[in-house]
């Protein structure tokens, strides 16, 4: 009775998935045609302003201009239609792993009908279906490219919170391009094998934080993007990314004399996009949701070990150097809460702090890295006497820390007509 009953159930299922891939070809098909009309009106010849033309003639090219227009619109309608009504059926059915040619024709109609269009609604609907499809390669590229191109623009904000659903499903993409997550580590051995794939997820990566950081800076879409998830998913890219630049940095020690591999750049242009993130919200205005923010989701802990870890004597470009400054304004933001400072209490402060003023004697000649970075410990010794002691943790780091200061005391007297030079006034401030 059991294997009857079960039969029955599989036939149902297979019937069930067809009719869905009928009714979904179907939906394509529509899909397709309204794509057709829509490329047609985009050739429709429109008037010029300047365009030379006796009274009648300029009211019939108006007149069908006005009317290609009204179709142009009820196309787009129709398109948006149909695009909604293809993702509810995929919501509801597991065909697309089964019907591989029809999966296919339905991303490629996605994309060609997000390029036939500089529509941003549209554009982001098809990117939308395009992630509900889980694209991979390629036209993972193409969807979050559609994503940032869209989010540049702050008159296309609210676009961004018309469905409630679309910053549940950015967050899938920040799982799914966590490449090594968990145990399975990035390693040296590894590097090779998946480069493709890695390449690939890194400049994915870098449209979708790209977007994200606008979403989470503007005053319409913030509170939507700006979640404990959000800001999980990207942590934990963050701490693998970091991880994984270590292992190359290594590598490109031994193997290149110190160059820097491309995809150790790729890796670090991403950390600067998902830095300016944590920038955003470490700056916002102090409320209920702060601490799960920065403190809960993993954003200091991320902070705190890329400072600690930072290597300023290693092959250094101008990115990975913006990298760090973002570390260092995330803290002195951070610091100016006291419960920051207490959290850091817990969570072998006196060794960040020694490994700060390692760094702001190592990078003396970097103005905004040292005066943010002297900010934060400023905040932080003010209300932990451990960290005061940590700060000068020898004789030696006393007398460093004082020839800084004379140094920094003699450009200023020496540029004090110098009109804009305050750096050295403002690191003794801090």
């Amino acid at each position: 009775l059991v294997e009857a009953c079960s039969e029955l159930d599989s036939g149902a299922d297979a019937r069930q998935s067809e009719t869905d891939g009928l009714e979904l070809r179907s939906l394509l098909d529509s899909l397709i045609g309204a794509s057709s009309r829509l490329k047609g009106t985009a050739s429709v010849r429109r008037p010029r302003p300047d365009e030379d033309s006796n009274d009648s003639e300029h009211d019939v090219v108006l007149e069908e201009s006005s009317h290609t227009a009204n179709c142009e619109e009820a196309t787009l309608a129709c398109v948006f239609n149909l695009l909604d009504r293809i993702k509810a059926r995929l919501k509801n059915t597991n065909f697309v792993v089964k019907d591989t040619n029809l999966y296919k024709d339905i991303v490629s109609t996605l994309l060609s009908l997000a390029a036939c269009r500089r529509c941003p609604r549209l554009r982001l609907k098809v990117a939308d279906l395009g992630i509900s499809l889980r694209v991979k390669g390629a036209n993972l590229i193409r969807v979050c490219k559609l994503i940032y191109r869209v989010s540049k623009e702050p008159e296309n904000d609210e676009l961004f919170i018309e469905d409630k659903s679309f910053s549940h499903h950015i967050c899938g993409v920040l799982g799914d391009l966590n490449l090594f997550t968990g145990e399975t580590r990035p390693l040296s051995p590894l590097i090779d094998v998946t480069r493709g794939q890695l390449s690939t997820a890194l400049e994915s990566l870098l449209y979708v934080c790209g977007a994200l950081k606008f979403l989470a800076a503007s005053s319409v879409t913030g509170s939507t993007f700006r979640t404990p998830s959000m800001l999980q998913a990207l942590s934990s890219i963050h701490t693998t990314l970091e991880s994984f630049s270590h292992d190359l940095d290594k590598r490109c020690a031994v193997e290149t004399g110190g160059g820097f591999d491309v995809i150790a750049e790729n890796i670090y242009y991403v950390l600067l996009q998902i830095t300016e993130i944590f920038c955003v919200i470490a700056s916002s205005n102090f409320n209920e949701d702060w601490k799960s923010l920065v403190v809960d989701s993993g954003v200091i802990k991320c902070v705190l070990r890329g400072l600690s870890q930072h290597n300023p004597q290693s092959p250094s470009p101008s990115i990975r150097n913006e990298v760090c400054l973002n570390w260092a304004r995330v803290l002195a933001h951070a610091t100016e809460h006291a419960f920051i400072c207490s959290y850091l209490t817990e969570d072998a402060l006196t060794d960040y702090c020694r490994d700060f003023v390692r760094l702001i004697l190592l990078r003396s000649d970097e103005p905004d890295f040292v005066i943010r970075l002297a900010y934060a410990l400023g905040n932080i010794a003010a209300r932990c006497n451990d960290a005061r002691s940590s700060i000068f943790s020898s004789r030696q780091v006393l007398k460093d820390i004082c020839q800084l200061c004379q140094r920094y005391s003699i450009e200023l007297r020496r540029n004090a007509l110098s009109e804009g030079y305050f750096f050295p006034c403002f690191v003794l401030l801090k």
